[in-house]
């Protein structure tokens, strides 16, 4: 008796399953709704040419000229500029070959400078000397 509801119940839940993976697989083909924009009209196409070319026309008659004069003013400004650097690079360079010329170094000051250079080096240890 158990053996025939076991059955039953496994035949049922075979068409069951069977029925909603029909039902899926339907669902799964139908087509979504696809978005196609409409064309525009001939008059709004004109329309919005006529618009960009009364915006060509504004921009060449009331912009163009201001950008060329801006762009003058600024290659003036650039050339002011690189003008005044030269002239302080100049005055630097002269500046500093007059002061290398003053430097006076006596004999003392080289010697001074070597006894520094051995005290404030790296130690003796550090820099072996070399066999052969």
């Amino acid at each position: 008796m158990e053996l025939i509801i076991a059955i039953v119940v496994g035949i049922i839940g075979f068409i069951v399953k069977r029925k909603t993976e029909g039902q899926e697989a339907e669902k799964k083909s139908a087509s979504r709704p696809v978005f196609s924009p409409a064309k525009p009209s001939v008059t709004t196409q004109q329309k919005v040419k006529k618009v960009v070319s009364t915006i060509e026309t504004s921009y060449k008659n009331e912009k163009a000229p201001l950008l060329e004069k801006m762009e003058k003013n600024i290659e003036r400004t650039n050339e002011a500029q690189i003008i005044k650097k030269y002239e302080e690079v100049t005055s630097f360079q002269k500046d500093y070959h007059e002061e290398t010329k003053k430097i006076d170094i006596d004999e003392s000051d080289l010697l001074k400078g070597i006894i520094l250079a051995e005290v404030l080096g790296p130690p003796r240890a550090k820099k072996p000397f070399k066999s052969k």
